[in-house]
């Protein structure tokens, strides 16, 4: 096969990769968990038929009880989970191919190197960065259950810091591991393009 045809393949790959890992943590972080933090539809103004403010940001106080807050974080997790990593790897193979079958010392063959490092990105920035709050969230969650919901309260307490912290913490480390994924795919993006 023509190698410009396989580096096309496979930057298209890598690109729609990217952008499924970017699409899935932007909607976490902009749509899922402002709503769970809400608890509920917000009201109306009485001179407007639609809500006061058209983003609500997730780090508003949450109205959800802690621990259906982080039963919630746990679920979201372990979904995310099971496509992450496999995307991240995927995709960092994936723009490795398109440089290799690009032309030699082109500017393609550059973005896809990018886009591949930037992809490849997120999995040391999770390990290094995001874990130790996935552990501490996990261990809450887990004490939840083993507890059950009466004491659920008191077992998820951990290691004194608020819920809200630790949850307000992670939603912004993911803000930026989503933006990892979007600069892979823009640099994949522009180096398709060339």
């Amino acid at each position: 096969m023509d190698p410009s045809k396989m580096a096309q393949i496979a930057g298209t790959a890598g690109i729609i990769s990217t952008t499924t890992f970017w699409s899935m943590n932007f909607t976490i972080d902009y749509l899922t968990f402002p709503a769970l933090l809400l608890g509920g539809v917000p009201k109306a103004s009485s001179s407007s038929k639609h809500s006061p403010r058209f983003l609500t940001p997730s780090t508003d106080s949450s109205q959800a009880s802690g621990p259906f807050l982080n039963r919630q974080w746990q679920e979201v997790y372990w979904r995310g989970h099971r496509w992450g990593p496999l995307s991240a790897i995927l995709s960092g193979a994936s723009f490795m191919t398109a440089a290799w079958f690009s032309s030699s010392k082109s500017n393609q063959q550059y973005l896809y190197a990018t886009a591949a490092v930037a992809a490849v990105s997120v999995v040391p920035w999770t390990i290094l960065v995001m874990v130790p709050y996935n552990n501490e969230l996990h261990r809450r969650g887990d004490a939840q259950l083993a507890a059950g919901e009466k004491d659920a309260e008191q077992e998820a307490k951990g290691d004194g810091r608020d819920l809200m912290v630790l949850i307000r913490k992670w939603l912004f480390y993911n803000d930026i591991r989503a933006s990892l994924a979007l600069g892979a795919t823009l640099a994949g993006v522009m180096a398709s393009l060339q």
